[in-house]
């Protein structure tokens, strides 16, 4: 079996041989599954033990957080605003 050289790995490889750290754009599967979803890596590069540490999440999970919050935030600005109009009589 032939390694791809447009996989992630060697893309995070690239990338990190190229700067201390940064981001990176890609597509995965999550476990389990065969459907490719986009997917965005942070890496920083530690040069004393020639690694570099990666965390990344799928951009679905982001925005599915993001739209998560701004519900909750929506949700409290108008019991907010109703409280205040009631206390103001």
């Amino acid at each position: 079996m032939r390694a791809d050289p447009n996989s992630s790995i060697f893309t995070f490889v690239r990338a990190a041989q190229a700067a201390d750290e940064g981001s990176v754009y890609y597509e995965a599967a999550r476990p389990g599954q065969e459907k490719l979803l986009p997917k965005v890596a942070y890496f920083k590069n530690f040069k004393p033990w020639n690694v570099f540490v990666e965390t990344g999440n799928y951009i679905d999970d982001i925005e599915a957080d993001y739209w998560n919050v701004i519900r909750k935030l929506a949700l409290f600005s108008g019991a907010s605003s109703c409280s205040a109009r009631a206390a103001l009589g």
